[in-house]
């Protein structure tokens, strides 16, 4: 029996459990899809059982899976420390009729959305969230929990650091090196390379501050 857990059922979370079940609806890939919530008291939402991480100890480890739904690179990595941990297998979601290159890879548990393209030569790390529309050119290299969110464009031979979120509608020019834990801005154009920690913003992208608590969004 497969089971598919998509951990966090907010906004992402609903999200990639509408293309898990559009995957299903093609071919039965999982026989349940179960989200995991540690701040809800729900135990359905959409039709679907909702456990608290430490709940998953009663399932068969053997016969599941985990995807992390969320889009703060700096919890995607918490929670990803937390499964491996606990010795739990990731889960690779790819939108149905994404095709890859056979000279690019994708690593375990990363995301790939509705119409993002990937082409040649390239390579994403484990636990990425690649959002709808998103276009990554040949030659790049993106590091593990990165989040790109919708729109956003990569140009070849880009390299980007882990934990690095990159805003809808970004632009990365070709051959830009993009540090660890930092944030590119909505919308922004980057021309340059940009630094470990830093937050840039802007056409074109400029240093707005540095990224001193890890997280993308206010709580």
């Amino acid at each position: 029996m497969a089971i598919l857990m998509i951990y966090g059922s907010q906004g992402v979370g609903q999200e990639v459990l509408w293309i898990a079940e559009r995957i299903n609806n093609i071919s039965k890939r999982w026989d349940e899809i179960v989200l995991i919530d540690d701040y809800t008291d729900k135990k359905l939402i959409n039709n679907h059982r909702v456990v608290k991480f430490d709940e998953i100890k009663y399932f068969n480890k053997e016969h599941l899976k985990i995807v992390i739904a969320v889009g703060e690179p700096q919890k995607r990595k918490l929670l990803y420390d937390k499964i491996e941990k606990n010795d739990f297998k990731l889960q690779t979601i790819t939108y149905p009729k994404f095709t890859l290159s056979e000279t690019s890879q994708i690593g375990p548990g990363t995301i790939i959305s509705e119409n993002a393209i990937i082409t040649v030569n390239t390579k994403i790390g484990c636990n990425c969230l690649i959002n709808n529309g998103v276009n990554v050119g040949h030659d790049v290299y993106i590091g593990n929990h990165c989040s790109l969110s919708p729109g956003a464009v990569v140009g070849g031979f880009t390299s980007i650091d882990d934990n690095v979120y990159i805003g809808s509608g970004a632009c990365i020019r070709d051959r830009i090196h993009i540090g660890k834990n930092s944030i590119i801005g909505m919308g922004s154009v980057v021309l340059h390379d940009v630094k470990d920690n830093e937050v840039v913003v802007g056409n074109p992208a400029r240093h707005l501050r540095y990224n001193e608590n890890g997280n993308v969004f206010k709580e």
